[in-house]
């Protein structure tokens, strides 16, 4: 597995929509493409976090699966998608 890296990040409420997320993903596509040992980079996010799967989406990350009603938030089920992007 040490090809692989998993990155997690979020962003208070207040600093969103100001272009954060995209250079905290820049950086760390950055960081990983010099890292010789990295072959992909992977992510979990809500099924329902548009914004931040159109961020994912718009640095290269494609959606590689999905777990159905992986959490519950307000009585409801939420499916939990996983992001994946090559680096080499």
């Amino acid at each position: 597995m040490q090809h692989t890296a998993m990155i997690g990040m979020g962003i208070h409420t207040k600093w969103q929509n100001q272009g954060i997320g995209t250079l905290l993903i820049q950086d760390v596509l950055d960081w990983s493409r010099e890292n010789i040992v990295l072959h992909l980079v992977w992510l979990e996010v809500y099924a329902t976090n548009v914004a931040g799967i159109t961020l994912y989406k718009k640095t290269g990350f494609t959606t590689s699966g999905c777990t159905p009603d992986f959490f519950i938030e307000n009585g409801k089920y939420i499916d939990k998608l996983t992001m994946t992007i090559m680096v080499d």
